[in-house]
């Protein structure tokens, strides 16, 4: 930082001008007016972030909430900006970019060789620092998420490329494992989801047709995302452990929650947490009905030809035209909409063939409000 070895870096005095050498030795000097330069002040976030380093002294400084030691906090950050370096220098597009010279890219190590220009240390800094003083854990996973998505696809997975590249410290790797927790399969997600708990006698084979909002926009079909739903749910629970547990949960086949589980996962459109939200919002809701789906499978169950017959006449009471070969479609319609029951366990036979599904479809949709309510004055009797 010298011109030469016996002399300072600018002559002293009060002027304003700059006076900096321009070469080695007794060459030239710069003559810019300091004075006459406009001002940059630097971004809040990196005077924060200077503040915050000076009042810290040899005490203990907050991190993700919690009291940390000054000189491990450092550490922390430094790793942390050395990572946030090699995504800015390896992805196409990083939540932000740092200019870089075009000799400190590729594969020169940041942790030894920091960038020259101080503009872009303090910017680098300063963001390390926003994610580290987050109030918890999970605040500061969420403002790194957009840099750990960023991370370019290694075979290694991302949580493996990021301890390539810099020191994993404990803090950083708490970090960059709650980030990553979004990315795992849903199946290993949600038996770890303590606010999807219920009553496995609440949780329907499918979810009733009224609830089919709550799970509407996710790339499935509604019968599908119905039916996904309420397999989620039961995968939820403790003690389950695969799908096709969570399915004879639901006193479902196992094959059936093992298929309904690869192609819904194959199609859904919406992350696992949007999809775990919704099935939060789901599983308030069953909570607060309370229905005990397993009851009503049963009384669906023991229908025999007498409480079929109840049925017809109730509804051939309010639709006089209504044919007494509609048993099956009656059973079913009761399994679909009073039971919630999974067209795979309906006794009717309805769906095994594309005649017999269309033969429903058109019997559902022809019966009016006034129908379905006396259908299911007429099956509540059978709870009693």
């Amino acid at each position: 930082m010298k011109d030469t070895m016996h002399r300072p870096l600018r002559p002293a005095g009060t002027g304003t001008r700059c006076d900096n050498a321009l070469s080695v030795g007794l060459g030239p000097r710069c003559r810019t007016d300091l004075a006459q330069l406009p001002p940059t002040p630097a971004p809040d976030e990196v005077l924060e972030q200077q503040a915050r380093a000076q009042q810290s002294g040899t005490g203990q400084v907050m991190v993700l909430g919690q009291p940390a030691a000054v000189a491990s906090s450092r550490d922390t950050v430094r790793n942390l900006a050395v990572l946030l370096l090699h995504i800015n220098t390896a992805s196409l597009d990083p939540p932000a970019r740092f200019e870089l010279h075009e000799q400190e890219g590729g594969t020169r190590r940041w942790g030894l060789h920091p960038p020259r220009d101080p503009i872009t240390r303090a910017a680098v800094f300063a963001v390390a620092d926003r994610i580290l003083t987050a109030q918890s854990l999970d605040d500061a996973a969420a403002r790194f998420m957009p840099w750990f998505d960023a991370i370019p696809p290694a075979w290694e997975g991302r949580v493996s490329w990021a301890a390539d590249h810099t020191h994993a410290d404990p803090t950083l790797t708490r970090i960059l494992l709650a980030a990553s927790t979004p990315r795992q399969r849903l199946s290993h997600r949600l038996p770890r989801e303590t606010g999807l708990r219920l009553r496995s006698a609440w949780i329907p084979q499918r979810l009733p047709a009224q609830l089919s909002p709550l799970v509407d926009g996710c790339g499935l079909s509604a019968a599908s995302a119905r039916g996904f739903a309420s397999l989620c749910l039961a995968k939820a629970q403790t003690g389950t452990g695969s799908w096709a547990e969570a399915a004879t949960l639901l006193e479902l086949p196992g094959p059936v929650g093992v298929d309904l589980a690869r192609t819904a996962s194959a199609h859904l459109t919406i992350g696992t947490d949007a999809w775990i939200r919704r099935l939060q919002q789901v599983g308030r809701q069953l909570a607060i009905e309370k229905v005990g789906y397993r009851a009503r499978e049963r009384v669906v169950r023991g229908l025999g030809q007498a409480g079929l017959d109840e049925l017809l006449h109730a509804l051939q009471a309010l639709r006089p035209g209504t044919r007494a070969g509609s048993r099956d479609l009656i059973w079913h319609w009761v399994w679909d909409h009073w039971a919630a029951g999974h067209p795979s366990t309906s006794r009717s036979g309805v769906h095994e063939t594309s005649r017999g599904r269309a033969r429903y479809v058109q019997f559902r949709d022809s019966l009016q409000s006034g129908h379905r309510e006396a259908m299911m004055i007429a099956i509540s009797r059978f709870m009693a």
